[in-house]
């Protein structure tokens, strides 16, 4: 087996990776990463120039500073990197569904020991939602047509000049702050302009929805399942 110290800056995700992670999954990595170090080699083809196992911990190194890592190199040919890749990740994060019904035969997968998802034909419901896609229409809005402080700012001098403690005034100022209107046309197309950290931020706070199970997991659509809940028994 051969080891070899590579820049993190050469390591390219393999773009047939049918893995994904959760932010909760990521953190956990972070920390295990932060207080342990790497404790296992990323594994990387060097026919391929592609990671094959290691894709989040490659992807944690990079936030927490790190340059080069250690890997074990490999010299694979495209089907046996295929099937590597399935087994080495068989047991960290969650299936992306969609690319592993989209580019992988079931029989083989089957073989390798995964347990295939229902497809959309399958007669269960699924999570499957179409997300929207953010292209630029028209040059990048200003900030300041994202949102309408008028009703907020009525409110907050109305309860700054009240004759209440500053407790309840804390509150009624926190609560003030439901009544900022944000403009989510100019918003999306504020999105599809910005940075990649601006988007992720933008994602963290609901602006937009570009995952339907990251927004399940920050609680985003809670209101929406108990909605379409109340709806079904009303009918």
């Amino acid at each position: 087996m051969e080891i070899q110290v590579k820049k993190l800056k050469d390591l390219k995700p393999n773009p047939l990776n049918p893995r994904k992670s959760s932010i909760t999954q990521d953190e956990n990595l972070k920390k295990s990463l932060e207080k342990f170090g790497v404790v296992e080699p990323i594994v990387f083809n060097k026919r391929s120039g592609y990671i094959v196992g290691g894709h989040f911990r490659v992807r944690e190194l990079k936030k927490l500073g790190y340059k080069e890592v250690e890997c074990v190199i490999v010299d694979l040919n495209e089907q046996d990197e295929k099937e590597l890749l399935i087994r080495l990740n068989a047991n960290t994060g969650d299936w992306d569904t969609d690319l592993l019904l989209q580019d992988w035969d079931a029989d083989k997968l089957a073989d390798w020991g995964v347990d295939m998802p229902k497809s959309e034909n399958d007669e269960e419901y699924t999570t499957k939602v179409e997300s929207p896609v953010y292209t630029p229409k028209k040059e990048k809005p200003n900030e300041k047509n994202l949102y309408d402080l008028t009703k907020y700012e009525e409110l907050k001098s109305e309860i700054e000049n009240s004759d209440i403690s500053i407790e309840e005034k804390q509150f009624l100022l926190e609560a003030a702050k439901r009544h900022i209107v944000f403009n989510y046309a100019e918003i999306a197309e504020y999105y599809a302009h910005s940075s990649k950290k601006v988007q992720e931020l933008m994602e963290n706070s609901a602006l937009v929805i570009i995952d339907y199970n990251k927004a399940i997991e920050k609680g985003f659509v809670k209101l929406y399942d108990s909605l379409t809940e109340l709806s079904e028994i009303d009918e």
